[in-house]
């Protein structure tokens, strides 16, 4: 589970364009709730970059679904792209349980060769995404998602500490200070969706509802989401409260407010 991402120093931050950002300055807290969070805004505010904040620091891969070593491009996380020393980017601080897995939506656009070729299951989920439409594309990835984190084969624990003693010991470092104990962090893993409703029809634009209306149990799930009629539902009614996260501020009334206002006309 993810509690908080703070804002220490933004030029040491593996996203490289954080300090152009209004709402990434230094000093600035996001807090995350166990359940569900939605992060919402207006285009450009910095919905996706929040969700990728968490994801480099909590080693989420760069072309598959969870954590791990081969596929996090950990160099990043030490300034490599800008020509710096082995320096771990540690502006900013993201407060966790980094002893469980995270899972993200991952579209067939950010998958590697070798990820796509890894099993017979994720050649065919590429596959049929890439020869769908955008909308098509994505309820195919949210099932191939749904499909691995409850198989048998998924590992819901995460060793940073055997993943990265022997190349990145001050990341163990960063994690041993930013990792919660069971008292402070509730016990649930955590799912990462980026525009889960991208392009969605009617009927898929549900199954999405469904993810989001209601705490599972032992699922954190912080999500970007665009659609308006889904921001719009889940602030009528939702079976468990929701975390909105709104980088505009006052964004959710406003869209109740446009909403409503077709709704009357």
């Amino acid at each position: 589970m993810i509690t908080k991402v703070y804002i220490k120093d933004n030029t040491k931050c593996p996203v490289r364009y954080l300090p152009d950002l209004p709402n990434f300055k230094n000093g600035t807290t996001y807090e995350f709730q166990p359940g569900v969070n939605i992060i919402v805004g207006e285009n450009g505010s910095g919905k996706t970059t929040l969700l990728n904040i968490i994801r480099r620091y909590m080693m989420v891969g760069e072309t598959e679904c969870d954590r791990g070593i081969y596929n996090c491009n950990i160099s990043k996380m030490y300034g490599h792209h800008n020509g710096l020393s082995n320096t771990l980017l540690d502006g900013v601080d993201v407060y966790g349980d980094y002893d469980k897995n995270i899972f993200r939506l991952c579209h067939a656009t950010e998958k590697s060769s070798d990820e796509t070729m890894k099993n017979f299951e994720s050649f065919g989920a590429t596959f049929l995404q890439m020869h769908s439409s955008t909308g098509e594309g994505v309820n195919i990835a949210l099932n191939a998602l749904f499909e691995y984190i409850f198989s048998s084969k998924v590992k819901l624990k995460f060793d940073y500490r055997e993943q990265f003693r022997e190349l990145w010991p001050s990341y163990i470092d960063y994690c041993d200070a930013h990792r919660l104990s069971k008292e402070e962090c509730p016990d649930e893993w955590t799912l990462l969706l980026d525009e889960p409703d991208r392009n969605l029809d009617i009927q898929n634009i549900n199954q999405v509802m469904s993810v989001l209306s209601f705490h599972k149990e032992q699922t954190q799930v912080i999500a970007v989401v665009h659609n308006p009629l889904i921001i719009y539902s889940l602030s009528q009614k939702s079976e468990s409260p929701i975390n909105w996260i709104e980088l505009t501020p006052g964004y959710v009334e406003k869209v109740r407010g446009i909403v409503n206002s077709l709704i009357h006309k």
